[in-house]
């Protein structure tokens, strides 16, 4: 059994490794090619903790899933409590109910962050 909780630096390599098995699927991200890692800094020094947080799922010490809140139409007020969820799911533990506990998990605490609409 996992448990959810809140991303740490040490995570970043494999959250991207995770990410770049969807590119190379083709069909659960917009990106055609893998996500270097100065590229997942940059996205993640965007994701400040109190407000657009990052969630791993973590199994026996090692992440095999995550989620994040970003921004949705980033600077237009109107939407502000409003954030775009993402979330994969290393392919060796798909069909395992990881990512509907990852989602499940970020519609819960989704109001303390401020997110009316998810």
């Amino acid at each position: 059994m996992g448990n959810i909780r809140l991303m740490i630096d040490d995570d970043l390599e494999a959250i991207n490794e995770i990410y770049n098995q969807a590119v190379g699927m083709k069909f659960s991200t917009a990106h055609t090619e893998p996500i270097t890692m100065k590229e997942r800094l940059a996205w993640f020094r965007d994701h400040d903790p109190d407000q657009f947080p990052v969630f791993v799922w973590e199994e026996e010490g090692l992440v095999t899933g995550w989620i994040a809140f970003s921004p949705y139409r980033k600077g237009r007020k109107a939407l502000q409590s409003t954030a775009e969820i993402s979330y994969y799911v290393d392919s060796g533990q798909l069909r395992r109910g990881i990512g509907s506990q990852l989602l499940e998990y970020a519609i819960s605490i989704g109001p303390q962050y401020n997110f009316k609409t998810l």
